[in-house]
């Protein structure tokens, strides 16, 4: 498994049956149109997870 370099550790991979499966996390405001003032806060922020072989990238 990899993570990102920048330390959030939001973004990575992992292999499956020989399939690379990609994963980030997003962090988004409570009406989701913009990126969340403080992505530790559960009252300001929806947390979004895409997951996709990475293929389809």
């Amino acid at each position: 498994m990899t993570t990102d370099t920048g330390g959030e550790h939001d973004v990575g991979s992992i292999k499956v049956n020989n399939r690379t499966v990609d994963w980030e996390i997003n962090y988004y405001n409570k009406d989701l149109d913009d990126e969340s003032p403080d992505s530790t806060d559960p009252q300001q922020t929806t947390r979004h997870m895409t997951v996709l072989l990475s293929t389809e990238y």
